[in-house]
């Protein structure tokens, strides 16, 4: 893994892809400095341009054009946690399914 600095403006990224091409990289991860999440979209059109298979750490420059992503899925994260939080809400209750108050959660 070869790191390539760069500045976040179009210039500064178009020369690091440049960079990345003549180095002869197989593929780009980005990393989560957040100037890059502000200009995904032009990476991701660069990415493309330069026909460098990249992988992003948020889903949004996947929906944008890219080609993958390793970031979690948010409101996949809100739903499981809103499930477990009923769930342990109603072992509380006395109605819920007879635990008589105890709390019952996995952790």
């Amino acid at each position: 893994m070869e790191e390539i600095e760069t500045q976040t403006d179009a210039n500064g990224l178009d020369g690091a892809f440049q960079t990345a091409k003549k180095k002869q990289v197989n593929a780009i991860m980005t990393t989560t400095a957040r100037p890059f999440f502000t200009l995904r979209k032009e990476i991701v059109e660069l990415a493309n341009k330069h026909k460098l298979p990249t992988i992003y750490y948020q889903k949004e420059f996947v929906d944008d054009g890219g080609l993958m992503s390793y970031a979690a899925d948010y409101a996949d994260l809100r739903r499981s946690a809103a499930e477990r939080s009923r769930d342990a809400t109603l072992q509380l209750s006395p109605l819920g399914n007879g635990c008589g108050g105890s709390l019952l959660m996995e952790i």
